[in-house]
């Protein structure tokens, strides 16, 4: 005979069975209790309005739906065993995504965007900052950011607030050395770092304008990575005078360093990576985390919903319509007479 395995989706529909069972209960009990003083309580016709046969039944379902709302929200953070739930995942988590961030002054030039009115840096932020909220739950980050060598700023952290702290305007620039934009140097020492991930669980990005020195002597692709993009921000067509060159994207650049990575360059200066590029990345838990938010809103509605019937409208309307006997009214008829 096997058990039943309780998961955060079959909680709440223990919790609620239970709490069906228990309100049925206390509702039979109440019942035989107010038979009892039935004159006392309704007059002396000894019954109620007959809309009141449904009130029993009414808490049933109230305090059943409470029950099961409150046990939906409470697996959202928790699991069953009061352990934290897995949204996001912990070090040994299956995918990884690293991002590799150009920080170099050239990212500041205000060429970027579907208007051609964003920096550089935040058409950055917004590509990057989409691809993360797309993530499943399974994937961790980390993040280096680069100028004229790179600065590892996060290693296999599970929760993308922090990355999404990098992305807004986090002052990384003050701990990068000044000098020229080293691209290849970057790419490398993210390709060190991720030497020891597991075998093909890295989805490495770089994002840049492609504006550095010469790239020389790329390291081989560790077995690690499993697929690599090259995300190009600011004008390909147009340039911007930057100290003593004119900058811009460099499609040849990245195109050559993407062929190097076994990669795909995109640009990204004036759309976003789609998801279907992104694959398993996003698809897997995608389902799951829209299901769970779906249901959550749900629950919150069942429970403001119930809570206000329950502990509200049923006692106005029990007080104020349940019965036709006014004890306090047939009180004053009778000392005024």
């Amino acid at each position: 005979m096997t058990s039943m395995r309780l998961t955060p989706d079959t909680v709440p529909l223990a919790g609620a069975a239970l709490a069906f069972l228990l309100a049925l209960a206390a509702e039979w009990l109440q019942a035989r209790r107010i038979r009892k003083v039935a004159p006392l309580a309704f007059g002396p016709a000894g019954r109620p309005r007959r809309w009141v046969a449904l009130v029993p039944w009414v808490r049933v379902a109230a305090l059943t739906g409470i029950a099961w709302a409150l046990l939906v929200l409470l697996t959202v953070k928790t699991s069953v065993l009061g352990a934290p739930a897995a949204e996001h995942p912990a070090r040994d988590a299956a995918e990884y995504l690293v991002l590799v961030l150009d920080y170099s002054p050239s990212m500041t030039l205000p060429d970027s965007g579907p208007k051609g009115d964003q920096t550089r840096k935040d058409r950055l932020r917004d590509v990057v900052g989409s691809v993360v909220e797309r993530m499943g739950k399974q994937v961790a980050y980390t993040v280096l950011c680069f100028y004229t060598r790179a600065l590892p700023i996060a290693e296999k952290v599970s929760d993308r607030d922090i990355v999404r702290n990098v992305l807004n305007d986090l002052p990384i620039e003050y701990a990068l050395e000044p000098g020229k934009t080293d691209l290849g140097k970057a790419v490398n020492a993210a390709l060190d770092l991720i030497q020891d991930y597991p075998r093909k669980s890295v989805t490495l990005m770089i994002c840049t304008d492609g504006d550095t020195e010469a790239i020389n002597d790329i390291r081989p692709l560790p077995a690690s990575v499993r697929k690599a993009f090259v995300l190009g921000v600011g004008n390909i067509q147009q340039g911007s005078l930057m100290d003593d060159h004119l900058s811009r994207q460099d499609p040849l650049v990245l195109g050559a360093l993407a062929s190097h990575l076994n990669g795909t360059y995109l640009d990204v200066n004036d759309r976003h990576l789609a998801s279907t590029e992104l694959g398993s990345l996003c698809r897997a838990g995608d389902a799951s985390t829209a299901r769970a938010a779906g249901r959550d809103d749900v629950a919150l509605v069942v429970l403001a919903t119930f809570s206000c019937l329950y502990a509200v409208l049923l006692p106005l309307a029990l007080e104020f319509g349940g019965s036709d006997w006014r004890p306090l009214a047939a009180r004053q008829t009778g000392v005024a007479s």
